[in-house]
């Protein structure tokens, strides 16, 4: 009675109707000597490593019974070595779902860091333009009060004349000796003394324009001093304002780089715990734990590496 076998099938091969291991065929079977094993192409033709799992269970299983521990012990080491495969796959998995966490986070650390930074180089921008302004509309005012203060200044000399306050008692006596030589018409002295009298005035008159001139440019210098002072003050205070908003620039990247160190060494850590958490499921000394068996939680809480990458 023949018998059809296929070594590519599962692990039963039909005789009219009955069910069996086709390494062990209710007739025509493989004649063994007791003690004798089962012939090593056959085993690993049987115990192949292309079976699934179920396959391979079902081998170990009908093995254990019919005592072919050969076969058990092939089918065995097939199945540790998928499981084994399996843990390793699971771990490579892991960490390419952490470093592709740990590349996103990197990347949105620096968006952070450059969205924070190109804000606070907004601002600083913001309050330069802002201290330029200010300074430029000083400077202005200051030059309209100027342009005003000459405009009075010549003015006011245009209306009361530029003349000197007192004049001196030489040029008084010759105007009186000329007026006196003119009456005893001694035109020829008249004429020195006039000539001498005209001058001495004009000599008064240019010193008086020339006091005139000192004291605009005194006054003008006085506030020109007044405007100085008052520019640095307002240079002071805005350097002041620019350097407060520098130091709470500061202030906000160093506290972001702490938040960031923080927030980093707490997911190395996740991560740390994920890992451990793989190798003792792996190992199955760690499926069902306190963070699994939580209310409301579930396995992707024990590693949420995994559902992230898995939402993404």
């Amino acid at each position: 009675m023949a018998m059809s076998v296929d070594y590519r099938e599962p692990y039963t091969a039909t005789l009219n109707g009955d069910l069996r291991p086709w390494y062990a065929p209710l007739m025509g079977g493989m004649p063994l000597r007791p003690g004798e094993a089962l012939p090593l192409q056959f085993v690993e033709a049987v115990a192949a490593p292309w079976r699934s799992e179920q396959e391979l269970r079902g081998v170990k299983e009908k093995a254990r019974q019919l005592k072919h521990y050969d076969m058990a012990a092939a089918a065995a080491r097939q199945l540790q070595q998928k499981k084994h495969e399996l843990g390793q796959n699971a771990i490579r998995t892991l960490r390419q779902n952490q470093a592709w966490q740990a590349l996103h986070q990197e990347d949105a650390v620096l968006d952070t860091i450059l969205a924070v930074d190109y804000t606070w180089a907004a601002q600083l921008d913001l309050l330069n333009r802002e201290a330029q302004a200010a300074i430029a509309e000083l400077q202005e005012r200051h030059e309209d009060q100027l342009f005003k203060k000459r405009l009075e200044q010549v003015h006011a000399a245009w209306d009361r004349g530029v003349r000197p306050e007192r004049r001196s008692k030489e040029l008084l006596n010759l105007r009186r000796s000329e007026v006196v030589l003119v009456k005893q018409e001694d035109y020829d002295k008249a004429f020195k003394v006039h000539a001498r009298a005209a001058r001495l005035a004009y000599e008064e008159a240019c010193n008086a324009h020339m006091y005139w001139l000192l004291r605009c440019h005194g006054q003008q210098g006085k506030m020109l001093a007044q405007q100085q002072r008052e520019l640095e003050a307002l240079r002071r205070r805005l350097e002041m304002r620019l350097r407060e908003a520098e130091l709470a620039r500061e202030r906000d990247m160093l506290q972001l780089e702490r938040k960031i160190k923080v927030s980093s060494t707490k997911q190395a850590e996740v991560r740390k715990v994920e890992r451990r958490t793989a190798e003792q499921m792996l190992s199955g000394r760690g499926i069902i734990n306190t963070t699994t068996t939580r209310t409301g939680r579930s396995i992707k809480d024990a590693f949420p590496t995994m559902a992230i990458a898995t939402s993404a």
